[in-house]
C-alpha cells in the first residue's frame, strides 16, 4: 500500500499535472482523503478486475493497489494525514520524510491546481 514513495508523471497532486480533471473531481478526493478515505495511485490499479461482471459492483482493494503518492504529500504538507496514514506510521509501514522528499512538485493548496 505504500510502496510508491514519489508521485508519477501524471499525478492530479503535482503543480504542472497534465492530467486533465473535471473542476469538482481533486476537491471530491481530498474530501474523500479526509474523511479517512483512501486515494490509489492509477497506475497501480488492475481496472479489468475492479468490477465484478455478474453483480457489476466493484470489487474490493487488491493487494497490488498502493496509495497515491501524491495525495500522501498533500496531506503531509497540509500537516493533516488522515487516519490510515497515522495507523500505518505507527506500524512502521509508512515515513512521512519518505513522501516529503517530493513536496516541492505537489500543490500546496487546492487553489492551486484549480487555476487551470
Amino acid at each position: 500500500m505504500f510502496k510508491v514513495k514519489k508521485p508519477c508523471n501524471n499525478c492530479p497532486f503535482l503543480k504542472n499535472s497534465p492530467m486533465f480533471l473535471d473542476e469538482d473531481r481533486l476537491p471530491e478526493i481530498v474530501e474523500h482523503l479526509d474523511n479517512n478515505g483512501l486515494f490509489h495511485c492509477h497506475k497501480t490499479i488492475n481496472y479489468k478486475k475492479q468490477i465484478d461482471t455478474e453483480t457489476n459492483e466493484m470489487i474490493k482493494e487488491s493487494k497490488q493497489n498502493q496509495f497515491c503518492a501524491g495525495a500522501i504529500t498533500y496531506l503531509e504538507k497540509q500537516n493533516r494525514p488522515n487516519a490510515p496514514l497515522q495507523v500505518a506510521q505507527r506500524v512502521g509501514w509508512y515515513d512521512p520524510e519518505d513522501y516529503l522528499k517530493n513536496k516541492d512538485k505537489v500543490i500546496d493548496s487546492l487553489e492551486e491546481r484549480s487555476i487551470w
